[in-house]
């Protein structure tokens, strides 16, 4: 008689199972821990300001300076569920930042801080109209803060109201004029605005006198002081996390600096409701924003540097015993045993020396689990491993499973994925059939899998992505054509459908998603930078007069992209700046129709 089937585990369970994992096995973290504990419970005591109100959290990728920050919010909450620390998270896209402006940068700030905290801030809401006006760029009515804004003053103005039509909702076709007519008249009769503006010496019914550029610089000022007033009123705190730090242009960094943090950390009322954690791959430095003539130093006196690094040779022992009673606890007991029996092979295929002493990276350990626990007890570290962690994410992918390994490649291009875009790579015989539960089973597996911005949309972490983009690259002519003709060109096809969707919520998803993948095309030598350009630009051409705002963001992009690959004089190059300069210009011209009350139709 045939042995009982082993129980499959439920989605829910595997998740449920991953989460444990993540909780059972951390460890070496304790003094960084006891800091950002300490961290949290000043941010939270509204009597006193914090020490040093940055926290700026350094070290190479994929150490675990996110996940370390995530452990001890959960553990502060846990510890304190009455807190009222709002947390305001920013995860800064490597492929944007760069050419980030100011003002994006700020208003990509507003947008998290109303997703905390669903609140006006009626003098930066706006001002930042404003200055959309005065750079003759559209409106985002469909964003969240905006659409907050729009709906509360025409609750006050009938003809505002009646523009909206009574069903609560803000148009495109919404003339802009009526917008901040309406909007100037609730933000003056405001007792906070006129606060504010006290506060900061202007007045803004002379904003029309402005430049631009004037009006630039003042946003952050705004955000600052509007936010800091909000929490005032509302008796909150807030811990900002930036993610990618150093990934802020010089400009745009000074502008939070000088504008938006001072704002906040040096005004006695404000910075007892204010910290800051900067996550990034270098040590944050703000000397040279110091004010000669202020005795105080931004590094010396506001930041609390913590280098996050890989474990020691005693804590990576621990890890790994961690995780042997972890799977005896599960019943795993060949995985256990493999483990206890190959520690020491497994240390040296995770061991780096970055500064002399032996360091283990966190990743490396997790992929060696991952090992272990598909091999169990036909693991043999000789064959699995290797000498180095280069070694280790060879054998790592060359004794996965073939349809296994074709996936991570095909998703790595895409560089962000969902069910709709598996199902659909799937239908074209492009990846190996699977169940919508089997993708999820997949995604829950593999701890190098988080997930994005947006529910049920995930990536690799940067070094998974990163070590199979150098895989990728290793591939002969031959296979990577093939690869080429067969998934890049289903990723275009795909996302060409998004583009021409009657959504606009899609069409925007998927112009961006498909210039995340070209992108990621030319690093792994799929395609040329002047074949991928010349690709974006078709996309971009065939939206005509619409989307302007975001394709002029890509626009900037690419010509950052191209000016670091090839060259700021190279004729490529010089070609992304002509369109940029264009698209300049068409944006300038739509800008203008949008004032005249035209209507548009994104």
């Amino acid at each position: 008689m045939a042995g009982k089937r082993p129980i499959r585990r439920s989605v829910a369970q595997r998740q449920a199972a991953r989460r444990l994992r993540l909780r059972s096995l951390r460890t070496n973290r304790e003094a960084e821990r006891a800091l950002l504990h300490r961290f949290l419970e000043e941010i939270a005591d509204p009597h006193r300001a914090p020490e040093r109100p940055i926290v700026s959290v350094y070290g190479i990728g994929g150490v675990g300076k996110s996940t370390l920050l995530q452990w001890v919010w959960e553990e502060f909450e846990q510890a304190e569920p009455d807190h009222d620390v709002v947390r305001v998270q920013l995860d800064i896209d490597s492929d944007k930042a760069g050419s980030m402006r100011v003002a994006e940068f700020f208003w990509f700030l507003r947008m998290h801080v109303h997703q905390q905290l669903a609140e006006p801030l009626l003098a930066f809401d706006y001002v930042y109209m404003k200055y959309l006006e005065k750079a003759h760029e559209p409106v985002p009515f469909t964003d969240a803060p905006i659409q907050d804004f729009i709906g509360r003053i025409s609750k006050r103005d009938g003809a505002l109201a009646g523009l909206l039509g009574g069903v609560g909702q803000v148009v495109q076709a919404l003339p802009v004029g009526a917008v901040l007519n309406a909007a100037w008249a609730y933000v003056r009769d405001s007792a906070r605005e006129k606060k504010l503006m006290a506060e900061l010496g202007i007045d803004l019914a002379e904003i029309d006198d402005w430049t631009a550029g004037d009006i630039e610089l003042l946003l952050p000022q705004l955000l600052a002081e509007d936010l800091g007033l909000l929490l005032e009123e509302h008796k909150k705190s807030m811990l900002l996390i930036i993610d990618g730090y150093e990934r802020l242009n010089e400009k745009t960094e000074q502008a939070f600096v000088e504008f938006f943090a001072a704002g906040l950390l040096l005004d006695d009322c404000f910075s007892r409701r204010t910290g800051m954690v900067l996550l990034g791959r270098e040590r944050t430095d703000w000397s040279a924003y110091d004010d000669p003539a202020d005795e105080h130093r931004w590094n010396a006196d506001y930041i609390r540097h913590l280098h996050v690094r890989g474990f020691s040779d005693r804590h990576a022992d621990e890890y790994l015993a961690a995780a042997s009673t972890f799977y005896r606890q599960l019943g795993l007991l060949d995985v256990a045993g493999a483990l206890d029996a190959h520690r020491q092979a497994i240390k040296q295929a995770c061991r780096e020396h970055p500064g002399g002493e032996p360091t283990y990276h966190p990743f490396y350990l997790d992929i060696c689990l991952n090992m272990v626990e598909a091999k169990a007890a036909a693991f043999d570290p000789d064959l699995h491993l290797g000498l180095t962690p280069k070694e280790l994410m060879n054998r790592f992918f060359k004794y996965m499973d073939r349809d296994e390994l074709h996936m991570h490649l095909v998703l790595s291009l895409a560089v962000h994925f969902d069910w709709d875009l598996v199902h659909a790579l799937q239908r074209r015989g492009i990846i190996a059939p699977m169940t919508r539960t089997a993708f999820l089973e997949f995604v829950d597996r593999h701890s190098y899998i988080v997930e994005c911005d947006r529910p049920s949309c995930w990536q690799f972490n940067r070094l998974m992505q990163q070590s199979l983009m150098t895989w990728l690259c290793t591939v002969d002519a031959v296979q990577r054509q093939i690869f080429k003709d067969a998934a890049y060109s289903a990723l275009c096809e795909y996302f060409e459908r998004g583009m021409t969707s009657d959504d606009i919520g899609l069409r925007r998803k998927s112009f961006e998603h498909a210039n995340n993948m070209l992108m990621h095309a030319v690093r792994t030598k799929l395609i040329t930078e002047e074949e991928a350009y010349g690709v974006f630009r078709r996309w971009s051409e065939a939206y005509g007069g619409s989307m302007l705002d975001l394709r002029l963001l890509w626009q900037r992009s690419w010509t950052w992209f191209l000016g670091e690959r090839l060259g700021r004089t190279h004729p490529m190059t010089r070609k992304g700046f002509e369109a940029w300069v264009g698209s300049v210009e068409e944006l300038i011209a739509r800008g203008r129709d949008l004032l005249d009350g035209k209507s548009s139709d994104d």
